[in-house]
């Protein structure tokens, strides 16, 4: 006989975050040379919001889907090119893990969920420097 969770296909709900992050970046060349590669290192505190069950969720008996804000560690790795004196291309990988407790109910006994984010990031940007 299946249980509650048969038919959710590992999609609980759904939430929005935001995980701001404060790194040190190292850059191991000179400071005149026009490619600069990085590596850097941090911390995040992640807030989570609008967080919302799934209806196939609702409709095995779950009610209520709340999360706990995290602190996670953060890497990098990235370069900058200088186009001009003033313009630079801009590109980086970032690793967050965001690491998390989900709580549920299910027939009114309370279900905490272990939830695991940790995205990876890619970003490529044009920048001028002053």
């Amino acid at each position: 006989m299946p249980g509650p969770y048969a038919g959710l296909n590992g999609k609980l709900g759904s939430l929005k975050h935001l995980p701001p992050t404060l790194s040190v970046i190292y850059y191991p060349l000179d400071k005149t040379s026009a490619f600069q590669p990085y590596v850097g290192a941090g911390i995040n505190y992640t807030w989570f919001f609008d967080t919302e069950l799934s209806s196939s969720a609702e409709d095995k008996g779950f009610s209520g889907l709340d999360m706990k804000d995290s602190w996670g560690l953060a890497a990098q790795v990235g370069m900058d090119y200088m186009l001009t004196d003033n313009i630079m291309l801009n590109a980086q990988l970032r690793y967050i893990d965001i690491d998390t407790t989900g709580t549920t109910y299910l027939a009114g006994d309370k279900v905490k969920v272990d939830v695991d984010v940790d995205p990876f990031v890619y970003m490529v940007g044009l920048g001028y420097k002053f």
